[in-house]
């Protein structure tokens, strides 16, 4: 199987109706080698939590594939790659290329199905079969880290979760932020 990660994010991301400046970043992405091994590892992790029979459920009854997730921290584009805040600790956090692909696509307006649907679309011979259970973990650690919340519905981010932190007003962003509660004086 060839796995054209680009071209698969390029796709996703338009499916998902992602700004323009997270598409100049899918262009630049890494090889489909790295890909391969980290959707491998990923994958067979997530085999040991979640089967298709067996999608795990939030503590709200509702099954994770029917989740809006959505990002609950703010990120800048380093070289390309996302660099993430934590909101509830002085971090910055780096991530590798699945979880940084599941989480920009973390709009909050997309259910984890839809999420998976679009990435399953970039794979022109079919997706590996692995592809929702990936999924699914990385979403579970992006949420464990703090990066990633769960919803029932739909949420709207405000720019500063859903556009990179570069090229806004800082100005703006802060008064913003301290006016929805997501930081304090």
């Amino acid at each position: 199987m060839v796995l054209r990660p680009s071209a698969c994010k390029r796709q996703a991301f338009a499916r998902l109706g992602v700004a323009a400046e997270l598409e100049r970043w899918a262009h630049g992405m890494r090889t489909a080698a790295l890909i391969y091994v980290l959707l491998s590892f990923f994958a067979c992790n997530a085999k040991k939590e979640t089967t298709d029979n067996q999608i795990p459920q939030t503590p709200n009854g509702i099954e994770m594939t029917k989740q809006y997730p959505s990002r609950c921290a703010t990120f800048r584009m380093m070289d390309n790659h996302v660099v993430a805040t934590a909101n509830d600790r002085p971090a910055l956090v780096t991530l590798d290329p699945w979880p940084e692909m599941v989480f920009l696509a973390s709009d909050g307006e997309h259910i984890m199905e839809e999420i998976v649907a679009a990435f399953a679309a970039g794979y022109p011979t079919g997706a590996p079969k692995e592809l929702k259970a990936t999924v699914i973990s990385v979403v579970s650690q992006l949420e464990k880290e703090g990066l990633v919340t769960l919803s029932d519905k739909p949420i709207h981010l405000p720019s500063y979760l859903k556009l990179p932190l570069d090229g806004q007003d800082p100005d703006k962003v802060r008064e913003a932020m301290l006016a929805d509660g997501f930081i304090k004086k």
